[in-house]
């Protein structure tokens, strides 16, 4: 069957259950801004959802150890595509394959301020890593590729979602 994904943040923080995994059947409403949620068509064959290439997807994120309440990041997925096993309570596992801009990707070492010296990280070894293995989008001037392919596991439940305040579906 041919269907449209979804791909959303929301500024809503999940709830979670005891066992610190998101509780399902939950409403998030769908963020206003529209670098942070996009669409694109995909097919489900035998339970399995594979998407088409989706050109660039950024997530949001805050980071919390930056200024008093965090700061919303986004995380960066280029030429991406989901593959994603739909089981029969609504639950979902996949895969989100893309590639990532180096410097969007951030270790635990990469992210926080002073990690460095208190966590006895070498920051700048790991940036080196993932530049030598970097192996798409060549820059047109170096040759040096900015992007690393990536595979990101996926699990989701399923939550009602509510258009952001002030907007009108487009669905009927």
């Amino acid at each position: 069957a041919q269907v449209e994904v979804g791909i959303y943040s929301s500024e809503d923080t999940p709830l979670q259950g005891p066992d610190g995994q998101m509780m399902a059947n939950q409403t998030l409403t769908v963020t206003k801004n529209p670098r942070w949620r996009v669409t694109v068509p995909g097919r489900i064959v035998e339970g399995q959802l594979t998407t088409e290439v989706i050109e660039a997807i950024q997530l949001r994120h805050v980071l919390p150890t930056w200024g008093l309440l965090g700061v919303n990041y986004a995380f960066e997925f280029h030429r991406a595509r989901l593959r994603m096993s739909l089981k029969p309570d609504g639950t979902l596992t996949g895969q989100l394959a893309a590639y990532r801009p180096i410097d969007n990707i951030f270790t635990v070492g990469r992210c926080c301020k002073g990690t460095a010296s208190t966590a006895n990280t070498d920051c700048a070894s790991e940036h080196k890593t993932l530049a030598a293995m970097a192996d798409g989008y060549p820059d047109s001037d170096t040759g040096q590729c900015t992007m690393i392919s990536s595979a990101t596991n996926i699990s989701g439940v399923p939550v009602f979602i509510a258009s952001a305040a002030g907007e009108v579906s487009s669905r009927r």
